[in-house]
């Protein structure tokens, strides 16, 4: 008897698990390899119900409006979590609380204008953050303290019009940060600190006027970065210190005019600069750029080009500086 009842319970035990395991919003779809599929179902809030076990949540085309405090806290193993091509204008605090395992979060193309300072707190896990196509216009300071494993960002296509002195602080993983198609119109000195990782800058497409001195110091590793479709009209003389790592510079498309001294001094690594589409009137002797091949000065308003003004640039093998006079500067020196 006491053996039945043990295999009795046994069984129970079992069935309830396996209940457990299969149960899945009604509404929703769940496949294997813990999947949970919502996507395209109208959806105006966050189901109940969703396995405690699910990696991957897909919510995303529907008309969620908001996510409230730890809606989802419950999902501990929740790696992809797809909240794009939603309504979302109200992220509140706490949203994603206990999701410590997630690496990606998926928020672009919602109606997002703010986030609360802690929106990101705890998501130690997180690599991928898409928070492109928003109407986001500011960022509090620290938000993204806590994602220390975060590689790439994706801010493009917002309403941001100034970045705090810490926005970025402690994002030691970064590889790739996307802040074109905002309305940035300055960069405080130091607010790109502490993104040793960083490869990749994208600006363009901003209102940016200025670039201060050592604005982009303590990058190491960056290799691009685009500053082109600005409003810049000066560029101080340490405004690419330390830029070791640099390879392609993109400047065109802005309104400069003059070329400080050693502006480029120490860009070692320089492969590419593009500086067409300025209003410069005159190029100094340029610093010994070694690995420089492209350079490309069309359409300025050079009159006046020192002499030997290219010859430190010993590998350069496309060089273009066509007026808007269509008069072109031969290359002055034959490449090695």
């Amino acid at each position: 008897m006491v053996e039945s009842t043990t295999v009795s319970v046994a069984l129970l035990i079992l069935l309830l698990n396996i209940n457990g395991a299969m149960s899945c919003p009604s509404m929703c779809s769940c496949g294997s390899n813990s999947y949970v599929d919502c996507d395209f179902r109208s959806l105006t809030v966050i189901p109940s119900g969703i396995p405690a076990e699910t990696v991957t949540l897909d919510l995303d085309h529907n008309s969620i409006t908001s996510l409230p405090t730890e809606a989802i806290s419950s999902l501990t193993r929740l790696k992809y979590l797809y909240l794009n091509n939603n309504a979302i204008s109200v992220i509140s605090s706490g949203a994603f609380r206990g999701l410590t395992s997630l690496e990606t979060l998926y928020l672009h193309y919602n109606n997002i204008t703010s986030l609360p300072s802690d929106a990101f707190n705890g998501l130690s896990s997180l690599q991928y953050l898409y928070l492109h196509n928003n109407k986001i216009s500011t960022l509090p300071s620290g938000i993204f303290s806590d994602l220390n494993s975060l590689t790439r960002l994706y801010l493009y296509n917002n309403d941001i019009t100034t970045l705090p002195s810490d926005a970025f602080n402690d994002l030691s993983s970064l590889q790739y940060l996307y802040l074109y198609y905002n309305k940035i119109s300055t960069l405080q000195s130091g607010v790109f600190s502490g993104l040793n990782s960083l490869r990749e800058l994208q600006l363009q497409n901003n209102e940016i006027t200025a670039l201060p001195s050592g604005v982009f110091s303590g990058l190491n590793s960056l290799t691009h970065l685009y500053l082109h479709n600005n409003d810049i009209t000066t560029l101080s003389s340490g405004t690419f210190n330390g830029l070791s790592s640099l390879q392609y510079l993109y400047l065109h498309n802005n309104k400069i005019s003059t070329l400080p001294p050693g502006i480029f001094s120490g860009l070692n690594s320089l492969k590419t600069l593009q500086l067409q589409n300025n209003e410069i009137t005159a190029v100094a002797k340029l610093a010994n750029l070694p690995q420089l091949t492209t350079l490309n000065l069309n359409y300025n308003c050079i009159t006046t080009l020192q002499d030997g003004v290219f010859e430190r640039l010993t590998k350069l093998s496309s060089l273009t500086c066509k007026t808007p006079a269509s008069k072109i500067y031969p290359l002055l020196h034959s490449a090695d």
